[in-house]
């Protein structure tokens, strides 16, 4: 959900993280390039101009919040679901390394099984049940 904010404020949430580390998170999202196309930049403000922005977009902003929390687990639902398939390619392979480290898990619910190639235990739900 995006509020009537900057795009800083959206992803920072009043948390007051640096520019620095904004700008880090909007490229692991494969955002900073768009958003430094904006007139004001990340400190573009969504108000008005959220309904115009794509549901991928919309999306990453999201995964930059996340990605800047830095919590020991993220849990995404179809983080790439409105994303073209070289988006989704780079955004997770973002995923992937902010847990490179291990301090950080991501459980990633999806449809798209194809986009789960780097991830260490992947489990099936049928019928009610789940299976690795």
């Amino acid at each position: 959900m995006l509020l009537p904010m900057t795009i800083y404020e959206n992803i920072t949430m009043g948390h007051g993280q640096s520019e620095e580390q904004v700008r880090h998170v909007l490229w692991q999202a494969s955002l900073l390039e768009w958003v430094d196309s904006l007139p004001d930049g990340m400190h573009t403000y969504l108000g008005d101009r959220a309904d115009e922005l794509s549901g991928g977009q919309a999306q990453r902003i999201a995964i930059a919040r996340a990605l800047l929390k830095d919590a020991p687990l993220l849990l995404l639902d179809e983080p790439t679901a409105s994303l073209d398939d070289a988006t989704a390619t780079s955004v997770l392979a973002s995923l992937d390394s902010a847990t490179s480290d291990k301090s950080r898990t991501i459980v990633h619910v999806t449809h798209q099984v194809g986009h789960l190639t780097n991830y260490h235990r992947i489990l099936h739900m049928q019928g009610g049940r789940l299976y690795e």
